[in-house]
């Protein structure tokens, strides 16, 4: 779940746990009936331009294929090297900072 920053989960008694409750109440049961279904190219464009993705590079969504998808359907996104599923946490001042320059560049109003 994690990249390179594990200190943030280990070494933060309040943020490990968290984590174990969210790991407790975890049930890899119910994943499987989650059904996988492909967005059309007009739904693509609509999240084309109302969203960016912030994405660690070792959340296991990217190394199964996520990331080829983010840049072949040319979506914003900004990828970040060593960090995985819990990049709000493991690199969360420059995460924090990347929303506000999203912001402050990208008018994101209905």
């Amino acid at each position: 779940m994690t990249g390179e920053h594990t200190e943030v989960f280990i070494e933060n008694p309040l943020l490990l746990e968290h984590f174990c409750w969210l790991m407790q109440g975890f049930n890899n049961m119910a994943m499987k009936y989650h059904s996988i279904s492909s967005l059309s190219e007009k739904e693509i464009e609509l999240l084309r331009t109302k969203a960016f993705f912030l994405v660690g590079l070792e959340n296991p969504f990217e190394k199964l294929g996520g990331e080829a998808i983010l840049r072949e359907k040319k979506m914003r996104v900004k990828f970040f090297e060593g960090v995985g599923h819990g990049i709000n946490h493991e690199i969360a001042e420059q995460i924090n900072q990347e929303i506000i320059h999203i912001i402050e560049k990208n008018s994101f109003t209905s």
